[in-house]
């Protein structure tokens, strides 16, 4: 944990674990307990200066009186310790040429009053930190309690902590590799290329620990900005696994998402979903360029089946806006020997129940409508949507997932049976396929052709 601030470790253990591990893994769930435990990292540091000059804090108390002015003579709290490690008259009684204090830019903040606001840094940290120390109390002369304003906030104090600690080791400060919870953040995805259309903003990959032995858990977080989607949709992977494990929580297709969560939020400007992986989860359009002809075959084959036993339950389960920005891979093979497993996101997936929060179709009908890019578009049979004929919405997509598979890349246009047979595979594979998009046969066809049955 503390990705961005681990470096401070090493140096001083309190610091980093009573505060700077909270601030980074909170940064994007609870910004006003991040503040405060800003404010008590800055407490912190200011008594590490302190020390490392040699000073005692009476005496540091009683030569800033003799120079403060007014009620500032009768306080000696955050302000006034920074107020005297930057007076001139106090620092070179000190014995030093310049302030003890690490030398950083100024801050720029939101304030409440719309306007930002430049000011020394240390003032900046610590008046934010402040907003957050007022038991949900907001005052008008305080920066804003905003993720902006925190990552700034986080940028300064990590650059006066690599000053203060002479941490020549620690890399430049990345907001988008900050923790995220209990995951420590391996990579940022950036903007996934279905955010438009599901209002996810910001894509992560990360790791976490879990058990006794320490296994690694991958997973993927999906950062959308709270109030913008609806909590049922936020939840709906979570509604659909349970709906279809209802009966055996052991039954789950292989291809669903098992481990789906909403992480718990405080005051934040986002929300977060967590997907689960015991191995490291690709993008099918990573994924494809490392198959061979037939682990693209095994694939499409794993993939049919987990639709199969869908769409054969009662009531039947149906994806809707199935394309290839809902299927990760992973790899679980060992020593070399691959072996590729499909996962697939239900954003939009029907759950035949006559409870009406579970209904997500407004949702859906909304993200179909937004499809605008031509290897999106594709996936889409506007004749089954007219009909809410979500069995044959399901095929067809099916069909133009399995071409884009089969021939090993993601395509603007409906793979034909001869880009399939060129692709190496037979034509009674590439006939299935092309059968799958008129509707003349089902999900358990392709099934016993995609296994050589």
């Amino acid at each position: 944990m503390g990705a961005q601030f681990a470096f401070v470790e090493k140096y001083d253990k309190d610091l980093y674990e009573d505060y700077l591990v909270g601030l980074e893994k909170d940064s994007r769930l609870r910004v006003d307990t991040c503040a405060h435990d800003l404010r008590c990292a800055l407490e912190r540091l200011v008594k590490l200066v302190m020390q490392k000059c040699n000073v005692d804090d009476n005496d540091l108390r009683d030569a800033y009186r003799e120079i403060a002015k007014g009620d500032r003579k009768n306080k000696w709290d955050l302000a006034n310790k920074m107020a005297a490690l930057n007076a001139p008259v106090i620092w070179k009684k000190l014995g030093r040429k310049t302030s003890p204090l690490p030398a950083v830019s100024q801050t720029r903040l939101l304030y409440q009053n719309g306007e930002y606001k430049f000011e020394n840094a240390y003032e900046g940290l610590r008046n934010f930190g402040n907003a957050g120390s007022h038991d949900g109390q907001i005052r008008r002369n305080e920066p804003r309690l905003t993720y902006d304003n925190l990552v700034h906030c986080l940028a300064k104090l990590h650059d006066l902590l690599k000053s203060f600690f002479n941490a020549k080791e620690a890399a430049p400060f990345n907001a988008d590799l900050m923790d995220i919870g209990e995951y420590s953040i391996t990579e940022s995805l950036g903007n996934p290329s279905d955010g438009k259309r599901t209002r996810c903003m910001h894509e992560y990959l990360g790791v976490r620990e879990s058990g006794a032995r320490g296994a690694i858990r991958y997973a993927i977080l999906r950062q959308y900005l709270r109030g913008d989607v609806t909590e049922e949709l936020l939840k709906h992977n979570m509604d659909f696994r349970d709906a279809v494990t209802e009966d055996d929580p052991d039954d789950a297709p292989r291809g669903l998402i098992r481990d789906v969560r909403l992480l718990e939020a405080g005051v934040s400007e986002f929300s977060i979903v967590a997907y689960e992986f015991r191995h490291k989860p690709l993008r099918l359009r990573d994924a494809l360029p490392q198959l061979s002809q037939e682990e693209r075959l095994q694939l499409c084959g794993e993939i049919a089946t987990c639709f199969q036993e869908l769409h054969a339950r009662k009531p039947a389960f149906y994806h809707r806006l199935l394309t290839h920005e809902s299927v990760y891979v992973c790899d679980l093979g060992k020593d070399g020997v691959h072996k590729w497993r499909p996962y697939i996101k239900f954003d939009f997936g029907k759950i035949m129940t006559g409870d009406a929060n579970f209904t997500v179709l407004g949702d859906a009908l909304r993200a179909k409508d937004r499809v605008r890019e031509k290897e999106v578009e594709k996936y889409i049979s506007m004749d089954a949507w007219d009909q809410q004929d979500w069995e044959y919405a399901d095929c067809w997509a099916l069909s133009v997932l399995f071409g884009d598979i089969l021939c090993g890349e993601i395509r603007s246009r409906v793979a034909e049976m001869s880009d399939i047979e060129k692709a190496g595979y037979g034509q009674e594979i590439a006939e299935m396929v092309d059968d799958l998009m008129r509707g003349t046969v089902g999900v358990g066809e392709a099934v016993a052709v995609l296994s050589g049955e």
